[in-house]
């Protein structure tokens, strides 16, 4: 058995901090000082020299101190080994002296190569701006040392699958080590949005925040139902603009499968009108659509034309299809299967139970009707791509005799057991996990509003500024995130819910 080299010393507070066949590369930090040297911007790089007795398994010692600004609260170092990030470290104690350990596990072969050890910063900052002297310098961590020397034996360490994973696997370097509203559960995109691709929109209720952010970033969002022949004050109320098309919400995947088949013509509902009690009428899968409602059954199915006609434009034009699950609830027609925007008798029509029937998809019916729309749309647009999202809105009402909040997390489980399959099965859908943020412990309930049910500005500021950062092809990482004030009005204000009219009517 080989015994392990000495460990190399790098002494930060000289001149030339190693000598230079082992030192290859210095780069991204200021001169020395008595007391080290600062990283200057967002990354440090040292290379150290190929070395044939180095082990693969490495514990790097940093000694340092990081500078954090007043304004930010912690400082955030990333320490990344020959391409792997093998740390991520949360520091909230300005100038104190900390002692960073690194285990990294190399892969094979490359253990003898030259080491690249990569710091990332995620807070640079000048001490000029913040009253902390006059060093215009961006500063990070002053490093005053650097070890690196065999690891430690530890009993199946050396075997433990979990070596060498990425921060981003791990809860306390990804999630209790990082302050909640700079959590970001996004790991791998696989498609970008590019400025003049064209994405439609569809789904629940929060899936409006991310049509109104990608309108506000001047990116293409794609209208297809724009209402352009009405007075413009007139389409908001009447609901153009609100998704690609004026569907509404479809809060489930067999609403969505089913509207994809009539579009082209693939099925031909049996219900076409209903009556409202004013002696109005309505679209029973868009009930909520037109305010004042339709003068007849004929205005109803003529519209319900027109839009269809839209509908088949969206699929058959659109580049980034981003559809949010809402539900797993729902009420149906007992002739036929289809599936209605409210429950027969909320908004218009008699319910009648000889025709109408309650239904809680399950798992296999969901992913089912997913799993058939996204085939039939691929066949139609083989070049789009689709971005899956699960709503973070719990249940308003349930209609299981049982708690709302058991049922809620019963849909919520099979909605986003079904996006996972979707995005093992096919390589062309994405999934964001705005879920995630939004409901995560890390927020401590901060992101929804006093009901606990409606997602707040804060909430939607860090789902979708996530989105943007990840999803938004050319978006700069320098960019100043959007304050939650910006979009505070635009949290709740003016989405559109059918569900709301549910929990009025059970009320």
């Amino acid at each position: 058995m080989n015994a392990s080299p000495p460990p190399l010393e790098l002494d930060f507070t000289r001149p030339e901090p190693a000598s230079p066949d082992l030192l290859l590369a210095l780069e991204g930090f200021s001169g020395a000082e008595a007391i080290g040297r600062w990283t200057d911007g967002e990354t440090a790089r040292i290379v150290l020299a190929a070395d044939p007795a180095r082990p693969r398994d490495l514990l790097l010692v940093l000694s340092g101190s990081p500078f954090v600004a007043p304004d930010i609260g912690a400082q955030g170092i990333t320490v990344t080994v020959n391409g792997v990030q093998a740390a991520d470290r949360s520091f909230s104690r300005h100038f104190r002296c900390e002692r960073i350990e690194v285990v990294v596990s190399l892969p094979e072969g490359e253990a003898g190569r030259p080491l690249e050890i990569v710091i990332g910063i995620s807070h640079p900052g000048q001490p000029l701006r913040h009253g902390m002297g006059d060093d215009e310098r961006n500063l990070g961590l002053l490093l005053a040392g650097l070890t690196v020397k065999a690891a430690p034996p530890c009993s199946g360490a050396s075997s433990s699958p979990y070596r060498g994973l990425p921060a981003y696997q791990f809860w306390r370097r990804s999630i209790s080590g990082v302050e909640h509203h700079r959590i970001d559960p996004v790991t791998h995109t696989r498609f970008k949005i590019g400025r003049n691709a064209r994405v439609g929109t569809a789904g629940s209720c929060f899936a409006q925040h991310i049509s109104r952010r990608i309108m506000a970033s001047g990116f293409n969002y794609f209208v297809t139902e724009a209402g352009d022949d009405i007075d413009e004050a007139q389409r908001g109320k009447r609901n153009y603009g609100t998704f690609s098309a004026r569907y509404g919400n479809v809060y489930t995947t067999v609403q969505l499968l089913q509207l994809f088949e009539e579009a082209f013509g693939q099925r031909v509902p049996r219900d076409r009108a209903w009556p409202r009690p004013d002696g109005r009428f309505i679209d029973p899968f868009r009930q909520q659509i037109e305010p004042d409602g339709f003068a007849d059954e004929a205005a109803v199915i003529a519209d319900r034309d027109r839009h269809l006609a839209a509908v088949r434009r969206l699929f058959e034009e659109t580049d980034i299809f981003v559809f949010t699950l809402g539900l797993t609830e729902a009420w149906r027609s007992r002739e036929d299967g289809s599936v209605f925007s409210a429950a027969p008798g909320v908004v218009g029509g008699t319910f009648d139970e000889s025709r109408h029937a309650f239904v809680n998809f399950d798992l296999a019916e969901t992913y089912g009707a997913l799993k058939t729309f996204l085939e039939k749309f691929h066949a139609l647009n083989p070049v789009a791509r689709v971005l899956l999202t699960v709503s973070p809105v719990p249940l308003i009402a349930t209609y299981e005799p049982r708690s709302v909040l058991v049922s809620t997390t019963y849909s919520k489980a099979v909605l986003r057991v079904a996006a996972e399959m979707a995005l093992k099965q096919f390589d062309w859908v994405d999934y964001f996990p705005s879920y995630e943020i939004i409901t995560g412990s890390f927020s401590g309930g901060l992101y929804y509003e006093p009901d606990r049910r409606e997602v707040n500005a804060l909430g939607v500021s860090h789902a979708m500024r996530c989105f943007m950062q990840n999803y938004i092809d050319g978006r700069d990482p320098k960019a100043a995130d959007v304050a939650p004030e910006a979009v505070r009005k635009a949290s709740a204000a003016g989405i559109v819910c059918d569900e709301e009219i549910m929990g009025s009517a059970r009320a």
